[in-house]
């Protein structure tokens, strides 16, 4: 998955991220933030 592809998932999961402070902020549904996820994000260099 490339980071378009995981921005439009995390989209429809009803995830959001902004910048605060110059640091990426997250906030999505509950159960929504897997490692697996965290894991993505990270692969994308998207880090919270």
């Amino acid at each position: 998955m490339n980071r378009n592809e995981l921005l439009t998932e995390l989209d429809k999961w009803g995830v959001k991220l902004w910048v605060e402070n110059d640091k990426l902020s997250i906030e999505a549904p509950k159960g929504v933030l897997t490692k697996d996820l965290f894991d993505s994000l990270a692969e994308h260099k998207i880090v919270v």
